[in-house]
C-alpha cells in the first residue's frame, strides 16, 4: 500500500475515533484551531472537545523517535493538552 493511501486510511480511521468521542476534528487544521504554544509546528491533525484538545501527528516508521521530542516538550504545562504520534510503516501492504 503506498504511503499516502496509508495516512489517508490511518487519518480517516482517527476522525471517526475521535468524532464518535465528541470531538471536533481538523485534519491540517488552520492556524486558528493550533494552541500558541506549539508555535510554527503544524500538525497533521487537531481533536478539540470542550477545554481539552489532542495533537495528532502520523510519521513514517522511518523516523526516529527522538525527531518529535522538541515538539512533546511543548505539552509541558498543558494538562488538557495531548500529544499523540501515530508511527506507521511505510512499506507495509497492510494496516493493521
Amino acid at each position: 500500500m503506498a504511503a499516502g493511501l496509508i495516512e489517508h486510511t490511518v487519518m480517516t480511521n482517527l476522525r471517526r475515533e475521535y468524532e464518535a468521542q465528541g470531538y471536533d476534528f481538523y485534519e491540517s487544521p488552520p492556524p486558528e484551531a493550533v494552541p500558541d504554544f506549539l508555535g510554527k509546528f503544524r500538525p497533521d491533525a487537531i481533536a478539540i472537545r470542550g477545554d481539552e484538545g489532542v495533537v495528532l501527528e502520523l510519521t513514517p516508521r522511518t523516523v526516529g523517535p527522538d525527531a518529535l521530542n522538541y515538539i512533546a516538550e511543548r505539552f509541558e504545562g498543558h494538562p488538557r493538552w495531548r500529544f499523540r504520534v501515530i508511527v506507521y510503516d511505510p512499506k507495509q501492504d497492510e494496516i493493521s
